[in-house]
């Protein structure tokens, strides 16, 4: 009896036991009051332009109790290139640092990204004419700016340079030296990515310096050829005539050197001169119809300025235009004779 007993009393036990964990199992959980505030997880992130980050939305009520609201939210961010995919995935885009912002019925929270340059992408080389040309025997310094594919600028790597083609060299700072003359290009390399641009080189200009100077040293050696020339003819005959043939080939040279450098213009072009001249004369003859001629003063000024251009454009205008400065003296002053003989005539005052 006594060990029935026990049988009954263990058995009742463990249903006791179920009975209070099968309520324990199914008690709700305490239901989340009104929400009070909203926030953004993570706070902050630190990525490169490659990479994305997830954010959730979090709700909290006055007990600090909280409620993942990220499908019921509202995401944007002020990365110009970044993406929020699918509400709530962050790619990174520009290089920066930018917000997150979120927003849940009338609440709003931000987090803070750090956006670095990603991966390299492309090497460009400056500068780049497509092609680039260079003179043969100088030097041109080529520089690089390397990017990530979302066009971020990567400093910090070192780029190894190389000439493609027999054109000359180019060292660890980009200084290219021209040895010879041909196509080819320049190329810059940083790991597995290169960047290129197409150079020529090209025989140097000749200047009108040089075609003077040319010139001269031909000049001169005639002029030796003829002094030693003579000096042998006054051995022989008694005769001298040294100066005399050195004075003509100097007159020689003077003339080859004045056929060269005759028609240049050193800054404007002919043409422009010539509407210089039109817009000074017709400014004159405006000056005299508004200022009456009685007044000595206008023909001073009107003389004054038109000395002044002609050695302006002596100094800084075209060799050929010999014309130029005397239309411009004697048109100002036939200018101002006919304004003068607009004035009334004297009267004779009356006894």
């Amino acid at each position: 009896m006594h060990r029935m007993s026990r049988l009954h009393l263990g058995g009742l036990f463990i249903v006791v036991a179920l009975a209070v964990t099968s309520l324990a199992a199914v008690s709700p959980v305490a239901a989340a009051g009104p929400i009070t505030s909203i926030s953004l997880s993570p706070t902050s992130a630190t990525l490169t332009a490659d990479q994305s980050q997830v954010f959730k939305v979090i709700a909290s009520d006055k007990d600090g109790v909280t409620t993942d609201v990220t499908n019921g939210a509202t995401l944007s961010t002020t990365d110009p290139l970044g993406v929020l995919a699918l509400g709530f995935t962050y790619e990174a885009g520009k290089a920066g640092t930018w917000k997150i912002n979120a927003s849940y019925q009338s609440f709003t929270a931000e987090a803070t990204v750090t956006v670095t340059a990603g991966t390299l992408n492309e090497i460009s080389i400056n500068p780049n004419s497509a092609p680039e040309y260079v003179n043969l025997n100088a030097k041109r310094r080529f520089s690089t700016q390397l990017f990530d594919q979302k066009d971020n600028v990567i400093t910090g790597q070192a780029v190894i340079w190389s000439v493609i083609g027999d054109l000359g060299t180019i060292d660890d700072d980009g200084i290219f030296t021209a040895n010879k003359l041909g196509s080819g290009k320049i190329q810059a390399t940083v790991g597995t990515i290169t960047g290129q641009i197409n150079l020529t080189v090209k025989a140097a200009p000749v200047t009108n310096a040089n075609a003077n100077a040319n010139t001269n040293a031909a000049v001169n050696g005639n002029n030796n050829t003829n002094t030693a020339n003579a000096n042998v003819n006054a051995a022989v005959n008694g005769e001298v005539n040294v100066n005399e043939s050195t004075n003509n080939n100097s007159n020689t040279n003077n003339s080859v050197t004045t056929t060269v450098n005759d028609g240049q213009c050193t800054t404007l072009k002919p043409w422009l001169w010539t509407v210089i001249l039109i817009i000074f004369l017709l400014a004159v003859a405006i000056l005299y119809g508004l200022v009456p001629m009685s007044k000595i003063w206008p023909a001073g000024v009107a003389l004054a300025a038109a000395v002044g251009l002609v050695i302006v454009q002596r100094q800084w205008g075209c060799n050929g235009l010999s014309w130029w400065p005397w239309i411009l003296i004697l048109g100002t002053i036939a200018l101002t004779i006919l304004a003068l003989r607009q004035l009334p005539p004297k009267q004779n005052p009356t006894p």
